[in-house]
């Protein structure tokens, strides 16, 4: 069809559809200025139901501010370190660069690791504590024989992953590390070693630009569940393919975005985009760092 024809389907099922019962989600690759006008489209559409966190991560910026989801101690500050607690994270496949620097760090000795998840080949030695997060409260207790290395260190760092922030117990997971973090003096005027490790580019910038749901909205698992149950008619897929279509109910579903992927294959209505590659954008990695990406080519088509 035309985009002239695209947008006139869009156009008459929202016209006919209540605020309270349109929705929209975010992909892992949309940049800031995508974001931006996402949300600026549901805002005037009158629907609190957005999120950018499509795969459920406990992560508000209403609770801990910025430094709630950030990686404060910054990637270089690993060298500055002395003890290092990883939680629900395998930095090797996940952050191949910021493993490279723990390996490094461990290498100058004088550097305990410890992992609290699934055991996995890092390239360093490391400490198991377990897979269960009952663990955690062991190391917060003090009870744990790691609670006391992190209690010795003058620089001791947390890095929570995403396999940490995607549990049902994941807020309850996040408020332990926090508190551990003050418990062992890794929280100071001059240091920060609580840190988030994301494994989505566009993850920093939406949760800068607040595109989560607003007062009385739904998060991404409830806008799946209205959808399945009939309660939300409209959802807008803003290149979010990493969510459980099936869940989509008899839903009108627009996807806008560059790959034929799940989200495009469930779709009313497709609004080809072009890629990361194709526009230039803004991104916020992992750290809090604004970085530009440029346009390497021009996108294909009208």
């Amino acid at each position: 069809v035309t985009w002239a024809e695209a947008f006139a389907a869009i156009k008459q099922k929202v016209k006919a559809t209540s605020a309270d019962r349109i929705a929209g989600i975010v992909g892992d690759l949309a940049s800031a200025e995508d974001m931006f006008a996402f949300k600026d489209l549901l805002e005037a559409l009158g629907s609190p139901h957005i999120d950018c966190r499509q795969d459920g991560a406990a992560l508000e910026p209403a609770i801990g501010g910025r430094a709630g989801y950030l990686f404060n101690s910054e990637i270089a500050g690993i060298e500055d370190a002395d003890a290092l607690l990883i939680i629900g994270c395998n930095p090797r496949l996940e952050a191949p660069v910021l493993n490279s620097r723990i390996r490094k760090r461990w290498r100058a000795g004088g550097f305990s690791v410890g992992v609290i998840g699934v055991d996995a080949e890092l390239t360093y030695d490391y400490k198991s504590l377990g897979a269960n997060p009952e663990v955690l409260d062991d190391v917060l207790s003090g009870a744990h024989t790691f609670a006391k290395v992190l209690k010795r260190a003058k620089k001791p760092m947390v890095i929570v992953g995403a396999g940490a922030l995607c549990r049902k117990d994941s807020r309850a997971i996040l408020a332990r590390a926090i508190r551990l973090c003050k418990n062992v003096g890794a929280l100071s005027e001059t240091w920060n070693g609580f840190n988030v490790l994301h494994s989505a580019a566009a993850r920093v910038a939406g949760l800068d630009l607040n595109l989560v749901p607003q007062k009385g909205g739904r998060d991404t698992a409830g806008i799946l569940t209205g959808a399945e149950k009939g309660d939300i008619d409209v959802v807008y897929l803003l290149g979010a393919d990493e969510i459980d279509c099936s869940k989509l109910g008899e839903a009108f579903v627009i996807y806008q975005g560059s790959h034929g992927d799940a989200g495009a294959n469930r779709a009313d209505v497709i609004l080809p985009g072009a890629a990361y590659t194709e526009k230039s954008g803004t991104y916020v990695n992992t750290e809090g760092r604004v970085q530009m990406a440029r346009r390497a080519a021009f996108p294909p088509g009208d």
